[in-house]
């Protein structure tokens, strides 16, 4: 029992944390799709096929995830349940590959005990970082091996897995997207599997998507418009006729249980030509009103068979007939903030975000009903409504999404709520002694301290800017934030284990000030190198952002020009103080022996190293700390001196003078001398200093390490050249609060 409940902490780490799995979509009605039905769990029991992939195609609103939805619990009703996931394009930023192939890992290790056994020992002996693996390593390491080692499992039990709309993987960019991209790679490699292990995936019929599943895939696709089959035209028929005589029970004084006769019901039915979608909203918005009257509303015109944007544009018109500019303005900025969220958002968030009224909101929303999820989230219930709104031939200009303008309105509201809410040590750290690992409730305090809509806005505005063109107002405001609420920013996403999203973060609002406001850009490029220099105590200490990142700092800093008059009770550096930041970016340190010989991936996100301690090391180089990835690369019995990587980047090739060349799969797989000390403190290689009861005083950037001191002076000596600190004002501990001035 000890040894699984260990187990199980190694599984808490590997699912992704606060990861929404569902879809705000219900499965197919009892009775309907079964021929679709059939077709997918005789593929299913098929362990002779030659393709291990089914893709299910169609276009929007054909019941590609309804199917899906009934598929999964099919799965699980006959034990050959492995893992759903259905993508949503409003989710893109936490719905990555990564975090798809780590969920499917885990779905695996609870129902598979044998997969179970190879994923644990996968991450106790640290063979795969989760953190900085991406998501061809994720799958070669917990999906492929362990399923592969999976010998035992019976026919009758295994696993089948379900990914739902693929295309919505990667949001508004679409096929543009990287997330996209590399999602439809490790896709491929399912195929190394085999018969005995099936994916079953749903999307549109798009492009890229077509190129990398079609020669694959077994393929079902779902016909529409003039190619709509029987079947779906029966189950569709099936369905309002179910959903009419549920609303006409509602009135059974005043609607008979035939209403409203099967000449309408079959006209609706041919006008869906295969669209899902189309009868289910038809049916939203004939029960959210007066019955006939919503009807008549929607029969007064001509419909086109399979014409959603036609359905869209009437539905609209009724819900909002002859709205005032306020009620437009309002449309527009609740609309556009639900299609551009990176996150679904809670009608609290997006009253705060917009600075809307409650009624103007719930006003807007009672409109959208037909078309609106009914739980907490505000979204859409489907994705061809978004589509209708940016799409200018169709979208009335009145209700049209514009990108640029309605990201400015989300923008400004994300500068506004940081600018009410962000402030100085804003979840109330006692002490400056300890690191966030070993503070036992900071989850609570970061619950109870920081709004869903703060953190909102600091983890997404700079997302929003990309999208923005350059104003005056935008500058102003990015400007104020960035001279008075950058430290309590930097607080909130450290708090929130999203610091190594920042740099990127501020190189968006650097491209977006370069050519229009020198003076932002330049602080904004100082900060972003404030950042890469001082990652460590940023990542694992609030305090230490004013104690440690602002006095060594160097002179010429505009972070630490600004800041520094505000924070009186920390180091001060009388003499030796770094005039510019270091040319050099980061120290990569693990070697035991002579780095001959470093590469770079091609796509720059990692760096390869051979040494003469005859390893090879593999570097994450988009982190600010440069962190190792897993173990170094052991075979080699003499020095290596040449390594290179691979044109996909994934594998090495490495020289050694044992007179062999190597050949590594990528997915297999600070330290500085300390110079004597008083017997109260020591400096450790991450760069902290610690008192006797290993406390944490400060940290020391590279280039100022090394070093001796007495009580309130301190000499820092590198290179020959002497720094002296005046530590007479510092204050730590407990006492850390009051080093701000005010």
């Amino acid at each position: 029992v000890v040894e699984s409940t260990k187990d199980d902490k190694w599984l808490d780490k590997l699912e992704p944390q606060g990861l929404v799995r569902g879809r705000p979509t219900a499965e197919c009605m009892d009775g309907t799709r079964e021929d679709i039905m059939a077709k997918i769990d005789e593929w299913c029991d098929d362990l002779d096929t030659s393709r291990n992939i089914l893709w299910i195609s169609g276009f929007p609103g054909v019941g590609k995830s309804a199917i899906a939805r009934k598929l999964a619990t099919r799965l699980k009703s006959s034990h050959r349940f492995g893992s759903s996931f259905f993508f949503q394009r409003e989710l893109a930023a936490v719905q990555t590959p990564i975090n798809l192939w780590r969920t499917l890992a885990f779905d695996l290790s609870r129902e598979y005990p044998s997969a179970r056994s190879a994923i644990i020992t996968k991450l106790k002996d640290g063979e795969i970082d989760l953190e900085n693996a991406d998501a061809g390593e994720l799958f070669g390491s917990l999906v492929e091996g362990p399923l592969k080692h999976s010998v035992d499992i019976p026919s009758g039990r295994l696993p089948v897995v379900v990914i739902d709309a693929v295309d919505e993987c990667g949001g508004l960019d679409g096929s543009r997207s990287k997330h996209r991209t590399i999602l439809l790679q490790s896709m491929k490699a399912w195929t190394r599997l085999g018969p005995r292990f099936k994916l079953v995936v749903t999307s549109r019929p798009e492009d890229d998507i077509a190129r990398a599943l079609s020669a694959i895939s077994h393929r079902i696709e779902l016909g529409s418009g003039e190619n709509v089959s029987p079947s779906s035209s029966r189950d569709i028929h099936s369905f309002l006729c179910r959903e009419f005589a549920r609303i006409a029970n509602n009135y059974p004084g005043s609607l008979s249980s035939a209403w409203p006769g099967a000449e309408v019901i079959e006209g609706f039915t041919k006008r869906s030509a295969g669209l899902f979608i189309y009868a289910d909203t038809l049916i939203k918005f004939v029960d959210e009103g007066q019955p006939e009257e919503q009807l008549e509303s929607i029969l007064s015109e001509p419909l086109r068979h399979g014409s959603l944007t036609q359905l869209y544009r009437q539905i609209l018109g009724v819900s909002f007939k002859d709205p005032s500019a306020t009620v437009l303005e309002g449309f527009r900025n609740v609309t556009g903030t639900i299609i551009l969220a990176k996150i679904p958002l809670r009608r609290q968030d997006i009253i705060h975000l917009l600075n809307v009224k409650p009624v103007a909101l719930d006003h807007i929303c009672q409109g959208l009903r037909s078309v609106l999820d009914t739980g907490d989230l505000l979204r859409f219930t489907h994705q061809s409504f978004v589509d209708f709104l940016m799409d200018s031939e169709g979208c009335h200009p009145l209700f049209l999404f514009h990108d640029a303008s309605q990201s400015r309105t989300l923008l400004l509201g994300s500068l506004r709520v940081m600018k009410i809410e962000l402030r100085f040590n804003i979840c109330k750290l006692e002490t400056s002694h300890v690191i966030h690992d070993d503070i036992p409730d900071l989850k609570t305090r970061v619950r109870d301290n920081i709004s869903t809509h703060l953190r909102y806005a600091c983890r997404f505005w700079t997302d929003h800017i990309h999208k923005c063109d350059f104003d005056i107002q935008m500058a102003e405001e990015v400007e104020h934030f960035m001279t008075n609420q950058f430290l309590y920013w930097l607080e909130v996403m450290s708090l929130l284990r999203k610091a190594n999203r920042v740099t990127q973060g501020l190189h968006s609002v650097i491209s977006w000030s370069r050519t229009n406001d020198y003076r932002i850009s330049a602080f904004v490029a100082d900060a972003a190198k404030f950042v890469a220099a001082f990652a460590t105590p940023i990542v694992q200490s609030v305090p230490h952002i004013y104690l440690s990142c602002i006095p060594f700092a160097p002179k010429q800093s505009i972070i630490a020009e600004t800041f520094r008059q505000k924070y009186t009770k920390i180091i001060s550096i009388n003499s030796g103080k770094a005039i510019n930041w270091p040319s050099i970016q980061n120290v990569l340190r693990g070697h035991s022996g002579f780095v001959k010989s470093v590469t770079f991936s091609p796509d720059g996100s990692r760096i390869a190293s051979g040494s003469w301690d005859n390893t090879i090391r593999l570097w994450d180089a988009e982190t600010e700390t440069g962190d190792a990835i897993g173990k170094p690369l052991e075979g080699h019995s003499s020095n290596v001196y040449s390594v290179t990587f691979s044109p996909d980047g994934s594998r090495i090739v490495s020289r050694s003078w044992d007179n062999t060349i190597h050949l590594w799969d990528t997915k297999m797989s600070d330290a500085v001398s300390t110079l004597g000390c008083t017997s109260y403190s020591q400096l450790l290689p991450s760069g902290w200093v610690v008192n006797s009861d290993s406390e944490k005083l400060f940290w020391v950037p590279p280039w100022n390490r090394a070093l001796c001191f007495p009580r309130n002076r301190m000499t820092i000596s590198r290179e020959g050249v002497s720094t002296t600190l005046d530590m007479s004002r510092f204050v730590h501990g407990t006492a850390w609060e009051t080093c701000r001035t005010g």
